[in-house]
């Protein structure tokens, strides 16, 4: 009998595994493949409060408490995942610099730091940029990092720690009492038993709980790596409201992801669960690069190219909570590609639930109920 049972090895997973087994609750983490296989193992890396699908003033206390959660962590585990806080900038042009300069409003409005900066402050930045954009928001406090190499350190802690951690075993379906309530769980090969469950599934919640079919919507995103250029820059960017974003890792290597509205079969990747790019994405993320850097046009050449499966919600806003109806049940899953802003917060908050029942910051931005209003 374990006091919780996580099911989902990527960086949500591994950090509730953490967070649990520190704190003295006998924790088991099972991944039906790797570690970081999933969406952790494939994102950008890039750790941005301020990201236009993420953003609301009701969440900045969670946003910047997980950040000192998560340097805390990097601190007292010594793990090097690249973490580089330069902050980020988001580049803007004439179509979206209303939509820029009031966000830079609303962020400062609510607590959270951004700067508004103007064509000049960008060239100097950025100074192979295309004349075309006419400025940006910065914000200083963002971050960028590997996300499989958190999630390996997450992991290896939680190990540390005493949890369990054991990959290639797929869970097949709930164990109920004869009250109907769930007790554990099955596998391939045997029951096992715990008081809390924790779903840290993203993208595949529905296939162990097909009522969440319609909340969280498999999604393909796609990314490509150049090879190593000059440093350019230590900041994460992105453009187009955060559809096209970039970073420039400590090979020098420029990773860039999105343009996901160029899909043919599945606009904006949605409703597909595949590992597999498709041209159409990759010819527009280089496109995307090169446009915004026309001076790299004939140096830069591109290396590697992959893709990956994220869990998306109706308002873009992840499940954090207890799921309706079953109080031993936690979800952490739908982060909708911005996992890296709330990992360490989302662990630290189901950790809470279970054992306090209570919280020390509001779920209501997260609540699972808000979909629909009891199981069935």
């Amino acid at each position: 009998m374990f006091d919780v049972l996580i099911i989902g090895g990527g960086m949500v997973g591994t950090c509730c595994a953490y967070e649990c087994a520190t704190h003295g609750l006998r924790t088991a983490l099972l991944e039906r493949q790797d570690l970081a296989s999933g969406a952790s193992g494939r994102g950008g890396g890039l750790l941005l409060k301020g990201a236009t699908d993420l953003f609301s003033p009701e969440i900045v206390s969670h946003l910047l408490a997980n950040q000192q959660l998560l340097e805390r962590f990097l601190q007292n585990s010594g793990a090097d995942v690249e973490y580089v806080r330069g902050g980020s900038l988001y580049i803007a042009f004439e179509e979206d610099w209303t939509f820029t300069q009031n966000k830079v409003h609303e962020m400062c409005s609510a607590g959270l730091a951004a700067e508004l900066w103007d064509a000049t402050q960008l060239r100097s930045a950025l100074p192979k940029l295309t004349p075309k954009a006419v400025g940006g928001r910065f914000v200083e406090s963002d971050a960028q990092l590997s996300p499989p190499q958190l999630t390996l350190a997450f992991a290896q802690a939680a190990r540390e720690a005493g949890a369990e951690i054991r990959t290639h075993v797929a869970v097949h379906g709930f164990v109920r009492s004869k009250h109907g309530e769930i007790t554990g769980v099955q596998t391939q090969n045997e029951a096992i038993s715990a008081r809390h469950l924790i779903l840290a599934t993203n993208a595949y919640t529905a296939c162990l709980w097909p009522l969440l079919e319609s909340v969280i919507t498999p999604t393909r995103g796609q990314a490509l790596l150049t090879a190593p250029v000059p440093h350019s820059f230590p900041f994460a960017c992105a453009t187009d409201y955060d559809l096209q974003y970039w970073r420039q890792t400590r090979s020098g290597q420029i990773l860039f992801g999105g343009c996901r509205r160029l899909e043919v079969g599945n606009p904006f990747g949605k409703g597909t669960d595949s590992m597999e790019t498709t041209p159409e994405v990759q010819d527009g993320l280089k496109e995307a690069l090169l446009s915004l850097f026309p001076q790299w046009r004939s140096a830069i050449r591109f290396e590697r190219s992959w893709a990956g499966t994220m869990g998306f919600t109706p308002d873009h806003k992840p499940l954090i909570g207890r799921l309706p109806g079953h109080e031993n049940v936690l979800i952490g899953a739908g982060f909708s590609g911005n996992g890296l802003p709330l990992v360490c917060i989302t662990a630290s908050l189901l950790r809470e639930l279970i054992v306090q029942a209570s919280t020390s910051l509001s779920l209501s931005a997260f609540d699972p109920g808000r979909f629909f209003s009891k199981e069935g």
